[in-house]
C-alpha cells in the first residue's frame, strides 16, 4: 500500500482526464462513509500528484530536475558528466528522490459526475464499504478532494 502500485498507472491511463490537466491521486483505505453527503474518509492514505497525461510518454518527471548525463563533452555511462563537460568516471551517482509521502486522512467528495468502478466494472456508491481500499482520482490535490473517478482495488497481502 505504501508504494504506487503498477495496477494505479495502468489505471492512469485509462482514466478520464484530458491532456493538459493536472492530477491527483490518492490511495488508501475507506474509514466512514457519508450517504447524504455523499463523502468519504480515507485513512492511512498516500497522494500524488501525478503531473499532466502529454509528460506520461516522456523521459522527464514534472517534480525532478534534470537528469546525470553527457555534459558538454557527451560524458561516460559510468558517471554522467557536469555542466562544464569534465567526465564523471566510475559508478553512477545516486539522485536523491521526493521523500516518502506521510499516510494522512482524506474527505473524498462524490458527485454525479464521479466514475466509480470495481476493477474495471461500474459500480454505485452504496457498494462501497469500510475497509474497500481505492484508488481516488481528483483534479486538485488536499485533504479535501472532489473525486473524479474512484477504482475500488484488492487489498495486497503485506
Amino acid at each position: 500500500m505504501k508504494c504506487l502500485s503498477l495496477a494505479a498507472l495502468i489505471m492512469l491511463c485509462f482514466s478520464g482526464f484530458t491532456r493538459g490537466e493536472s492530477k491527483h491521486l490518492t490511495l488508501g483505505d475507506i474509514s466512514k462513509i457519508d450517504t447524504k453527503n455523499k463523502s468519504i474518509t480515507v485513512s492511512d492514505a498516500i497522494s500524488y500528484e501525478i503531473g499532466e497525461l502529454g509528460d506520461l510518454g516522456s523521459n522527464r518527471s514534472p517534480r525532478s530536475g534534470g537528469g546525470g548525463g553527457g555534459g558538454a563533452r557527451g560524458g561516460s555511462v559510468g558517471g554522467g558528466g557536469d555542466r562544464r563537460g569534465r567526465s564523471g568516471g566510475g559508478a553512477p551517482t545516486a539522485v536523491r528522490g521526493a521523500s516518502a509521502p506521510i499516510p494522512m486522512e482524506f474527505k473524498v467528495m462524490v458527485s454525479s459526475k464521479t466514475v466509480i468502478k470495481d476493477g474495471e466494472n461500474e459500480i454505485k456508491f452504496e457498494d462501497l464499504k469500510v475497509g474497500d481500499r481505492l484508488q481516488v482520482f481528483s483534479r486538485k490535490g488536499g485533504t479535501k478532494v472532489d473525486a473524479t473517478e474512484i477504482i475500488r482495488t484488492p487489498k495486497s497481502d503485506q
